[in-house]
């Protein structure tokens, strides 16, 4: 029910900014690659006495598109869609090396935005941006070793978080399309599984907050 919530709202918002004043219309699609995951680690356990924090650090393939409008040469606004999905899962060892766990996750974002572009009159135009959204991300941890021994438990937990992006880049006009890159840095709030080990206790995995840095190439047309 959320997400089809959410899906109505990003329609209806798509009709709204048509009817804008406006210079230009436009629609971009993305992909990117995310340059660091940022996001702090926090593990606890009701069977184990020492916790540990770490950093869950993972590659991955942003995509996604926006429609948006030019309300002048300087000012656009939009609204997107955005899709991260990790190249493989991330392994992360727990409590000295006792646990092994994978962790594997995705990132939906909705999100309502604008740009502003600093100066229109070089080949290269360079701008600033921000947005605001909702986030949806999708967490899964999967206990594979305990003491080297092999287990099966595993939680899958999905979270809806507000968002919210910062960028900047440039973009350079190709005949009647627009290449652009971007530097976009994205925080989606925070998450976390718990997962119970074989001897009855837990191990809770909390990531707080849940942020990347993306490298971004798009088509604007």
């Amino acid at each position: 029910m959320i997400r089809l919530n959410i899906i109505k709202i990003f329609l209806l918002s798509t009709l709204f900014i048509p009817s804008i004043s406006y210079a230009e219309n436009y629609f971009q699609l993305d992909l990117g690659y995310s340059l660091s995951v940022m996001s702090e680690s926090k593990s606890t356990s009701t069977s184990i006495t020492t916790n540990t924090d770490g950093n869950l650090d993972e590659r991955g393939l942003t995509f996604g598109g926006s429609v948006g409008r030019s309300i002048n040469n300087n000012l656009d606004i939009f609204v997107g869609y955005s899709y991260f999905t990790p190249m493989q899962e991330k392994g992360v060892k727990l409590f000295g090396s006792a646990y092994t766990a994978n962790i594997d996750y995705n990132i939906q974002n909705i999100y309502l935005g604008s740009k502003y572009y600093t100066s229109t009159n070089s080949t290269y135009k360079p701008f600033i941006s921000g947005s605001i959204g909702y986030a949806t991300i999708d967490m899964s941890s999967d206990l594979i070793k305990v003491n080297g021994t092999a287990t099966s438990s595993k939680l899958d937990d999905s979270v809806q978080n507000m968002s919210y992006t910062l960028s900047t880049g440039f973009e350079r006009d190709l005949n009647n399309q627009t290449v652009g890159f971007e530097l976009r840095y994205g925080n989606y709030g925070k998450t976390g599984s718990t997962v119970k080990t074989s001897t009855g206790g837990t191990i809770d995995q909390k990531v707080d907050p849940f942020s990347q840095l993306d490298a971004i190439i798009y088509l604007k047309f």
